[in-house]
């Protein structure tokens, strides 16, 4: 899933959410699985846990950066701007 605004991300967060609500809802409930299938399973929820939050939060760091870059070239364009302003007032 690629993160281009602030949107995508928080619909990921929300996706993610849903998703370890729902996983976490069928764990709570009582289960005629073995002890070991169990465990097994909450195992594997935990690896997938991981990865995704471990996804989301790439995938935060890179939208990060781009709002940074964009801040940067409208703040280096605003200083233009004043400065160009300036100088035909000036």
């Amino acid at each position: 899933m690629e993160i281009r605004t602030l949107e995508d991300m928080l619909n990921a967060q929300a996706t993610f959410l849903q998703q370890v609500q729902h996983q976490m809802t069928q764990l709570s409930h009582p289960q005629t699985q073995s002890a070991e299938a169990s465990l097994q399973d909450k195992q594997a929820l935990l690896t997938q846990h991981q990865q995704q939050l471990h996804a989301i939060n790439q995938a935060k760091e890179a939208a990060n950066r781009r709002y940074d870059e964009e801040i940067r070239q409208y703040t280096e364009a605003i200083a233009r701007l004043a400065q160009e302003v300036q100088a035909h007032r000036g």
